[in-house]
């Protein structure tokens, strides 16, 4: 079930994000506000796998944690109280992707925006997966038990006989950890800017993650090309030499590996 919402909410969001892009130019969160007049039909699928993403009932994204959860509390306390923080922040992320670009109310004027919508293919798909998402649980989870679910478990465990996923347990540990998780996502959200504000006054500043990712992306690109400049001469009698002297390498240490595990035996 985690694979299905997981695809469903996190293509859709995807999605939206290209809109966002290619209507405003950029995908800097600063620098958008006020685009729910523009992009209509994608605020409606952004807010449905917004709320899928953040558990809410009934939707997949809510069925995905409650068995999360539930399979959490076999294994430890460590591992659902990870499992909350992690999800909680989950929630915060996706909550700013959907708030701050699309409603929230800025000094100044709104992004300027051109109306992509007018295209057709850009709106349908996060559309769809959201009418999906809405489906798949509502309607359609009798079919996903038995043509998805019960199927995928018996093939990684084929002497188990999985029970069919339900939309509803009555209220038990794993609902109260969802609603945990939902709160405590709000609330961070809530105490973010000020948080924020709070970490910039008493930390030294921190580099720009977007400028380290472009930095390590530069650096992996250079090795790749240093490396593809060292192997790839052009050259035959190089490439004879290399294979080889891979080959003659790894003949050697095969018998010095038996003779090691020997000696330990």
């Amino acid at each position: 079930m985690l694979i299905v919402a997981h695809a469903l909410y996190k293509a859709g969001l995807f999605m939206v994000v290209g809109n966002v892009d290619k209507a405003a130019g950029t995908r800097e969160i600063s620098q958008l506000r006020g685009l729910r007049s523009v992009l209509k039909i994608s605020f409606v699928a952004a807010v449905i796998a917004v709320l899928s993403t953040s558990g809410v009932p009934p939707l997949p994204g809510f069925l995905s944690k409650e068995y999360m959860y539930k399979a959490g509390l076999e294994v430890s306390n460590w591992a659902v109280f990870l499992m909350v923080l992690v999800n909680a922040l989950t929630v915060t992320l996706v909550m700013a992707l959907l708030i701050k670009p699309f409603t929230t109310r800025h000094q100044g004027e709104p992004t300027k925006a051109k109306s992509v919508e007018i295209n057709k293919g850009l709106w349908i798909p996060p559309f769809m997966l959201a009418i999906v998402s809405v489906i798949a649980t509502v309607a359609g989870l009798g079919w996903l038990n038995e043509q998805v679910i019960i199927p995928g478990v018996t093939t990684i465990a084929p002497v188990s006989d999985p029970d069919p996923v339900k939309v509803w347990h009555g209220i038990n540990t794993p609902l109260i950890l969802s609603g945990i998780t939902l709160l405590l996502g709000v609330l961070m959200y809530k105490v973010y800017p000020t948080l924020t504000a709070l970490l910039e006054r008493t930390l030294p500043k921190l580099p720009c993650a977007n400028r380290v990712f472009d930095h390590l992306l530069e650096a992996m690109v250079s090795f790749a090309k240093w490396q593809t400049n060292m192997l790839q001469t052009k050259r035959m009698s190089v490439y004879g030499l290399l294979s080889f002297g891979a080959l003659a390498v790894l003949l050697i240490s095969i018998p010095q590996y038996h003779l090691v595990n020997s000696r330990v035996v």
